[in-house]
């Protein structure tokens, strides 16, 4: 190449270059702009955001016929929407005089662009839904299906198919896709576990509808935040108990037992306990109903103590010809009352339970002087006075019997 046209070359490149870095730093500078104001209205959305504090106004046009001119009153209803109320409650508990108040309180939120200033509430547990009628009831058809061979050293299933048939108004049938599926594994030695998979739509039962007029009027700001207001107060007579579980914690729980007295079902809700005018725990509320009895955990109690010794263990053999294996384990504890007061502790244990034929569970040593109640769902509970000063230990175990070469697997399940 000539050496003035690599020179031209060369001249044209630096030309195009500063106009491009030229052009880059006008769009650039545009570009710091645009996200600086991007960011102002950022901030303003996060100012904005769940507040909705935008006033509407709504224009109503009504049609009125009448045979001759008149006066009369009307009265306008109408429903708006971002309005909700979740039910909580505060309760003081005064442990010398055995009572407590509970006072029945809710948080109103109103985002529906409107200001509530000084106007009757009702509240109510209802849910407006759009589906008033039950769901119709479909036909469970059941047929089994040949098990295909499998390939050696595969593991093998059984399956039971259960399909979803809908009975339709015409002479002709049509299965439904929609399918539940009960699987159980089966090896070798015989032991089945059941699973059950349902593919589809859950069901989630719904309270009991319940109303309630605020007796005084209120003013609730469009503002999304939380409006608290005082239902009613609740005088209850409490009687105490104390809960512990040696092998989870080594804590005693206080628990006061009342008679909802009240004409209102207390719905479901967190709570916020006070003892002796000291807040001391935050906990929750079942739905109670009028004349049920309610339960209320005021947290652990120091002067109670609990301490749960290690756990031993043995294994051994059994058996000449079909050798099973035994674990035992022994499980103690010893629970000391440093109260003034004579108190009521229920006491709980783990005890394991099988749906496996092989497997065999039986209790071998128990406390004698202390009834010992077995629950279905696999709990030894204890109930126990205990005296001032006093301290008792608990102990028991049991062996698990099962064949010889296999693993035992534990799997936890919570209970309500």
């Amino acid at each position: 190449m000539p050496l003035e046209k690599g020179s031209e070359l060369l001249n044209l490149y630096k030309v195009k270059t500063d106009e491009y870095n030229s052009k880059k730093s006008v769009l650039d500078k545009e570009l710091r702009e645009i996200i600086k104001i991007l960011g102002k209205v950022r901030e303003e959305m996060k100012l904005l955001k769940g507040t909705k504090n935008t006033k509407y106004q709504r224009k109503v046009f009504i049609q009125v016929a009448v045979k001759e001119p008149c006066k009369f009153d009307m009265a306008l209803s109408y429903i708006v929407t971002n309005s909700s109320w979740t039910p909580t409650y505060s309760v003081r508990v005064n442990t010398n005089e055995n009572k407590c108040t509970l006072s029945y309180q809710a948080d109103i939120f109103n985002n529906t662009g409107e200001d509530w200033e000084n106007v009757n509430i009702t509240l109510s547990s209802h849910m407006p839904s759009l589906e008033g009628s039950p769901p119709k009831v479909s036909k469970l058809e059941v047929r089994t299906t040949e098990q295909r061979a499998l390939p050696s050293g595969a593991y093998a299933s059984n399956s039971l198919q259960v399909d979803m048939v809908k009975k339709k108004k015409s002479a002709r049938k049509k299965k439904s896709k929609s399918k539940r599926e009960v699987s159980y594994d089966d090896d070798d030695s015989g032991s089945i576990e059941l699973f059950l998979q349902e593919v589809g739509a859950s069901v989630q039962k719904s309270i009991s509808n319940s109303v309630f007029n605020i007796l005084r009027t209120c003013s609730i700001s469009s503002d999304n935040k939380s409006h608290k207001v005082t239902i009613t107060d609740i005088d209850l007579d409490v009687k105490f108990e104390y809960i512990a579980v040696p092998a989870l914690t080594g804590n005693a729980y206080l628990k006061a037992i009342a008679i909802n007295n009240s004409e209102y079902t207390l719905l479901p809700g967190k709570m916020n306990t006070f003892m002796d005018d000291i807040f001391v725990a935050t906990s929750s509320i079942k739905q109670t109903s009028p004349k049920e009895e309610l339960e209320l955990y005021l947290g652990t109690d120091l002067n109670i103590k609990i301490e749960a010794l290690p756990n031993t263990q043995q294994s051994s053999k059994t058996g000449w010809w079909s050798k099973n294996k035994r674990e035992n384990e022994n499980k103690s504890c010893f629970i000391t009352n440093n109260k003034s007061d004579t108190i009521f502790l229920t006491l709980f244990e783990q005890l394991p339970k099988t749906s496996d034929d092989r497997i065999e569970i039986s209790m071998e040593s128990r406390p004698i002087e202390i009834e010992t109640i077995t629950t279905e769902q696999g709990l030894v509970r204890w109930d126990l006075n205990l005296p001032p000063g006093e301290t008792i230990k608990i102990e028991f175990s049991y062996t698990i019997e099962y064949p010889d070469g296999k693993e035992l697997t534990i799997r936890k399940e919570f209970l309500d």
